[in-house]
């Protein structure tokens, strides 16, 4: 189609009118330079604070049991103030007790008791005992420490004061002197407490003791056995408990030192006593075992009876065997201390103080044959002549438990060796 003819209207001239919205004119703000600044990492866990250190007294105690443990106690005393721990109460066998204190500073008492007297040691389980007080070891034993074992560090500070002790002080100590007419040491005025002293009864009469036998019934050591290798009963001293001089109704306690053989398994020491010189009467108040080698301190409780004013003790120590007021074996030996006593009964004024009655001894275990072979390598004849072992020869000899069998074998044997003396003299006559 053809193009159009133009028209005549004027093209408009363009607006002088901005259109809308107007550019904005550029700002003369520099854009800002960006950080060293780096992006801060996770916020960290917060830490465990260690433990607080202990300003006081750090103490540590470590009892593993024997096989009886319900024998054992301890205490763990402050004896500026008289504050104490205790064990508990009922401990299972051949269990170990780890237990760490805080305390404040003061002078502390660790005891540790064996109410059998062998401690935790030795045929009866392997237990032990430990204390370290401020990273220092001031107790480590292999737990054969008879009755008991204290040890005390530590100080009490100037505004503290230790409890006062009931033990007799050496001034309320009388030494017997050895009276040839009853034979035996003796104190003869009444005191808190009555020793041989450690020369009287040292050894026995089989090698050094003085004036053997020192009893008052002429009851005789065994023959056999060297000084302090071998039994002896060394030093008796009586004591009156919680003060006070000896008094016929009261409380005292017997502590004898004696010389064990070997380990000490085989050996028991016997107590006794006598309410009269005049009349022995030899009471059995009970046995402990040595709990240990060499040099024993071992003790009792008892009630001093009011037949008379001069009474006896005896201990005597025997290799195996079983109670008796004279046991009268090869390595054997028996002691007596006679000592003077208050004859006024305390009994009534005692119980108006709540007097305590004596520590109860506990039975006697029966003695471990399983240690027969030992005895044997150490000493064939304390084999032979022992209550718990015999001797046998061949080609595997040595020293093994005795049985019922081996005591009828001996049995039979004596009596065999009796029929035959009788058919000789009979044939003779």
């Amino acid at each position: 189609e053809p193009t159009p003819m133009p028209t005549n209207i004027p093209t408009p001239a363009p607006s002088g009118a901005p259109t809308n919205p107007v550019t904005p004119v550029p700002t003369n703000q520099l854009t800002p330079a960006p950080t060293n600044a780096s992006t801060p990492g996770p916020t960290p866990q917060p830490t465990t604070p260690g433990p607080t250190p202990c300003t006081g007294a750090d103490i540590t105690v470590d009892v593993l049991t024997d096989n009886w443990p319900q024998e054992t106690a301890w205490t763990l005393t402050n004896t500026c103030t008289g504050a104490q721990i205790n064990s508990p109460t009922s401990l299972a066998r051949s269990t170990q007790y780890l237990n760490n204190y805080c305390l404040p500073a003061a002078q502390y008492t660790f005891e540790i008791t064996d109410t059998y007297g062998d401690g935790i040691c030795c045929s009866y389980g392997q237990g032990s005992v430990s204390v370290v007080y401020n990273g220092n070891q001031v107790l480590d034993a292999a737990g054969a420490f008879g009755s008991s074992s204290i040890t005390t560090f530590g100080t009490c500070d100037s505004d503290s004061t230790p409890p006062p002790t009931p033990s007799p002080t050496p001034a309320d100590i009388t030494i017997a002197t050895f009276n040839p007419t009853l034979g035996v040491p003796k104190c003869s005025s009444i005191t808190a407490a009555c020793t041989s002293g450690s020369a009287l009864l040292d050894g026995t009469g089989g090698n050094q003791e003085p004036n053997p036998s020192n009893t008052l019934d002429e009851c005789i050591d065994g023959a056999n056995g060297k000084y302090h290798s071998d039994e002896s009963v060394d030093q008796i001293t009586v004591s009156a408990i919680g003060g006070g001089s000896l008094q016929a109704g009261a409380l005292a306690v017997i502590e004898a030192k004696v010389w064990a053989w070997s380990d000490g398994s085989q050996d028991m020491a016997d107590f006794y006593y006598s309410a009269s010189v005049d009349n022995l009467d030899w009471k059995l108040i009970g046995s402990r075992p040595a709990g240990g080698p060499d040099e024993r301190t071992l003790s009792i409780q008892y009630t001093l009876p009011s037949n008379s004013p001069l009474q006896a003790v005896r201990v005597s120590i025997r290799y195996q065997g079983s109670p008796n007021e004279c046991p009268g074996g090869a390595w054997d030996d028996s002691d007596d201390l006679v000592f003077a006593v208050d004859p006024t009964p305390a009994s009534l004024a005692a119980a108006a103080a709540g007097a305590q009655a004596p520590i109860p001894v506990p039975p006697s275990k029966a003695m471990d044959s399983s240690q027969c072979a030992a005895i044997g390598e150490i000493d064939r004849k304390r084999c032979e002549e022992g209550t718990l072992c015999v001797w046998k020869n061949g080609r595997n000899k040595g020293c093994y438990p005795k049985t019922s069998g081996d005591t009828a074998k001996g049995k039979g044997k004596a009596k065999g060796k009796a029929n035959k003396v009788s058919t000789s003299d009979d044939h003779a006559a």
